[in-house]
């Protein structure tokens, strides 16, 4: 006897229909697929309900972003756009003025960082895809470890400015 390969067909949803078909829908989708349950990770696979056995929570199907919004990219992105900024003034008033003398040691460091970072912008630009890939709590990190840079060399140059 030969086995015909099964073709999955969506039911259609009428008008009217629309909670009960997102219900049909979620329990096909459940009927031959290991998902856990968001809540208590219970394995959601067969249920007969919209409810986790488990923990009772209400199940829904849902459509969602394939990539979450690269809110902590775009800060990111302002936060070595500003240190590019402050590396092109750094820059321009370097080339107008000259390289500050060993005294001021300090404020020549800072600029040198500055200067450096104007290539910053296009780094980021580049990683754009795999910084949004990153899981949340990694692109935080980044993000506070770079505020924190761009505060304290912020704070060094003004200091070495009085």
């Amino acid at each position: 006897m030969e086995e015909q390969a099964q073709t999955f067909f969506p039911p259609t949803v009428e008008a009217g229909q629309r909670g009960e078909g997102t219900h049909r829908l979620l329990l096909e989708l459940l009927h031959d697929n290991d998902v856990p349950c968001p809540v208590c990770r219970y394995n959601l696979r067969g249920i007969t309900s919209e409810r986790c056995p488990e923990c009772g929570i209400q199940i829904r199907l849902t459509i969602g972003a394939a990539e979450p919004y690269p809110t902590a990219w775009v800060a990111l992105a302002m936060i070595s756009s500003i240190s590019a900024g402050v590396g092109l003034l750094c820059l321009s008033l370097m080339l107008g003025f000259g390289w500050p003398g060993v005294h001021a040691s300090l404020l020549a460091w800072t600029s040198l960082y500055f200067i450096c970072s104007i290539a910053f912008p296009l780094l980021v630009l580049a990683t754009r895809r795999p910084f949004i890939r990153l899981r949340h709590p990694m692109q935080k990190i980044l993000l506070v470890a770079a505020a924190g840079i761009l505060i304290a060399t912020l704070t060094l140059l003004f200091r070495s400015l009085q």
